[in-house]
């Protein structure tokens, strides 16, 4: 099944955890389901109504594969009128909008750390700095001007996407359309070990 689990119902802020989309990234879903296990969640549901989805792609994480049982990659599928069911399934938590959405993945071509964030209208946002500040003190950044053919400056790919005119929307362009003001996509290189990914 794809779980799915809302604690701080009701609070103000609504926030959207997920991993596990492809199954061979499993250091977001251990990651979630430690952060619950150990009941991290306490110190914000009183601010934040937080909906979690711990492993969106079960058989591809059971197998270790990116795609699904149908060799299906689910975060090319979310602009499809008729996506799978796992997408059919992620899709029905966007009934009311995100104010922020939080997406763990890896990235086995990475030597460091990097973030995906949307672009304010300034394009000054922060909070993906403030991450990576943080996440410095445990793995290395990849610092590279370009990561994953588009431009990055200290970990941070500013995206400003234009949903219409893209051949396929992922879970976080979805979020988006969706009303979602604030997305993040973390990605861990995995090629640390998967202690650290998690941690």
């Amino acid at each position: 099944p794809v779980v799915k689990i809302v604690l701080g119902e009701g609070s103000p802020n609504k926030i959207l955890l997920a991993a596990g989309i492809h199954g061979d990234e499993p250091a977001g879903v251990d990651s979630l389901c430690l952060f619950l296990k150990e009941k991290r969640y306490k110190r914000y549901i009183n601010k934040c109504e937080i909906t979690f989805l711990p492993c969106i792609n079960p058989t591809g994480y059971e197998a270790g594969t990116r795609r699904n049982f149908n060799n299906i990659d689910l975060n090319r599928k979310f602009k499809l009128k008729k996506p799978p069911l796992e997408v059919r399934c992620v899709q029905t938590v966007f009934q009311d909008p995100f104010d922020m959405t939080i997406e763990l993945h890896e990235d086995c071509e990475s030597d460091g750390f990097y973030l995906y964030q949307a672009k304010d209208s300034n394009g000054e946002t922060i909070l993906g700095y403030k991450i990576l500040r943080n996440v410095k003190k445990m793995m290395p950044i990849n610092t590279s001007q370009e990561i994953d053919g588009m431009p990055a400056v200290s970990g941070v790919i500013q995206v400003k996407p234009m949903p219409r005119k893209m051949r396929f929307w992922p879970m976080a362009i979805y979020a988006m359309t969706k009303g979602t003001s604030q997305f993040l996509t973390l990605e861990t290189p995995s090629t640390l070990p998967l202690s650290k990914r998690i941690r």
